[in-house]
Protein backbone atom coordinates (compact mmCIF):
# COMPACT_ATOMS: atom_id res chain seq x y z
CA UNK A 1 0.00 0.00 0.00
CA UNK A 2 1.29 3.36 -0.88
CA UNK A 3 1.15 5.91 2.24
CA UNK A 4 0.80 9.81 1.44
CA UNK A 5 1.07 12.10 4.37
CA UNK A 6 -0.67 15.69 5.19
CA UNK A 7 2.39 17.09 6.48
CA UNK A 8 4.17 16.63 3.69
CA UNK A 9 1.51 18.74 1.54
CA UNK A 10 1.42 21.07 4.27
CA UNK A 11 5.47 22.01 4.20
CA UNK A 12 5.43 22.03 1.02
CA UNK A 13 2.23 23.87 -0.15
CA UNK A 14 1.20 20.42 -1.97
CA UNK A 15 4.27 21.20 -3.99
CA UNK A 16 6.90 18.48 -5.31
CA UNK A 17 9.47 19.01 -3.01
CA UNK A 18 12.38 19.12 -6.64
CA UNK A 19 15.21 20.50 -5.72
CA UNK A 20 14.75 20.33 -2.04
CA UNK A 21 17.48 18.75 0.34
CA UNK A 22 16.71 15.95 3.02
CA UNK A 23 15.99 17.79 6.51
CA UNK A 24 13.36 17.88 9.40
CA UNK A 25 10.10 19.30 9.58
CA UNK A 26 8.30 20.31 13.25
CA UNK A 27 5.39 19.41 14.03
CA UNK A 28 2.90 19.49 17.46
CA UNK A 29 0.90 16.95 18.59
CA UNK A 30 -3.18 17.81 18.66
CA UNK A 31 -5.61 16.99 21.11
CA UNK A 32 -6.14 13.73 19.72
CA UNK A 33 -2.51 13.16 18.89
CA UNK A 34 -2.17 13.75 15.66
CA UNK A 35 1.05 15.45 14.19
CA UNK A 36 0.14 18.78 12.70
CA UNK A 37 2.42 20.53 10.88
CA UNK A 38 3.92 23.94 12.64
CA UNK A 39 7.32 24.73 10.38
CA UNK A 40 10.32 23.58 8.66
CA UNK A 41 13.29 22.87 10.87
CA UNK A 42 15.90 25.64 10.30
CA UNK A 43 17.38 24.54 13.40
CA UNK A 44 15.62 27.12 16.18
CA UNK A 45 14.76 25.42 19.34
CA UNK A 46 11.65 23.50 19.72
CA UNK A 47 8.80 24.65 21.63
CA UNK A 48 6.95 22.84 24.36
CA UNK A 49 5.14 19.85 22.54
CA UNK A 50 7.15 20.48 18.75
CA UNK A 51 7.91 17.30 17.28
CA UNK A 52 10.69 17.34 14.98
CA UNK A 53 9.85 14.45 11.76
CA UNK A 54 12.99 13.75 9.41
CA UNK A 55 12.38 13.56 5.93
CA UNK A 56 13.89 12.08 2.65
CA UNK A 57 13.05 13.99 -0.80
CA UNK A 58 13.12 11.17 -2.93
CA UNK A 59 12.05 11.98 -6.80
CA UNK A 60 10.50 15.43 -5.63
CA UNK A 61 8.60 13.59 -3.14
CA UNK A 62 8.69 13.58 0.57
CA UNK A 63 9.27 10.52 2.47
CA UNK A 64 8.96 9.75 6.15
CA UNK A 65 10.24 6.89 7.30
CA UNK A 66 8.44 4.33 4.78
CA UNK A 67 6.00 5.27 1.84
CA UNK A 68 4.78 2.24 1.70
CA UNK A 69 2.98 -0.48 4.10
CA UNK A 70 3.15 -3.89 3.71
CA UNK A 71 0.80 -6.53 4.58
CA UNK A 72 -0.16 -10.32 4.37
CA UNK A 73 -1.90 -11.05 1.13
CA UNK A 74 -5.72 -11.55 1.54
CA UNK A 75 -5.94 -8.40 4.41
CA UNK A 76 -5.97 -5.49 1.98
CA UNK A 77 -9.66 -4.97 3.08
CA UNK A 78 -8.25 -4.62 6.57
CA UNK A 79 -6.23 -1.48 5.53
CA UNK A 80 -8.45 0.34 3.14
CA UNK A 81 -9.74 2.47 5.66
CA UNK A 82 -6.31 3.71 6.91
CA UNK A 83 -6.54 7.61 7.30
CA UNK A 84 -3.35 7.72 10.08
CA UNK A 85 -0.16 6.61 10.83
CA UNK A 86 1.01 5.57 14.19
CA UNK A 87 5.21 5.95 14.45
CA UNK A 88 7.37 5.89 17.04
CA UNK A 89 9.80 9.30 17.05
CA UNK A 90 13.42 8.88 18.32
CA UNK A 91 14.75 12.52 19.62
CA UNK A 92 16.80 13.30 16.69
CA UNK A 93 13.38 12.97 14.16
CA UNK A 94 13.83 9.81 13.16
CA UNK A 95 10.59 7.56 12.51
CA UNK A 96 9.52 4.04 12.69
CA UNK A 97 5.91 3.47 10.96
CA UNK A 98 4.31 0.65 13.86
CA UNK A 99 0.64 0.97 12.84
CA UNK A 100 -2.11 2.36 10.76
CA UNK A 101 -4.96 4.01 11.95
CA UNK A 102 -8.69 3.93 10.87
CA UNK A 103 -10.44 8.11 11.04
CA UNK A 104 -11.41 7.37 14.43
CA UNK A 105 -7.65 6.12 15.39
CA UNK A 106 -8.58 2.38 15.89
CA UNK A 107 -5.85 0.78 15.48
CA UNK A 108 -5.90 -1.26 11.71
CA UNK A 109 -4.95 -5.02 11.31
CA UNK A 110 -5.64 -8.94 11.83
CA UNK A 111 -7.28 -10.02 14.82
CA UNK A 112 -4.75 -11.09 17.40
CA UNK A 113 -4.42 -15.23 17.52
Amino acid sequence: MALRFRVADDAFGGARAKGAADGRIVVRLDERGIGRFVRRDGGEPLAAGQIPLRYRVRDGQLKFATNAFFFQEGHGKIYAAARYGEFRVAPAGDLLLTHLRAENLARLGPEPR
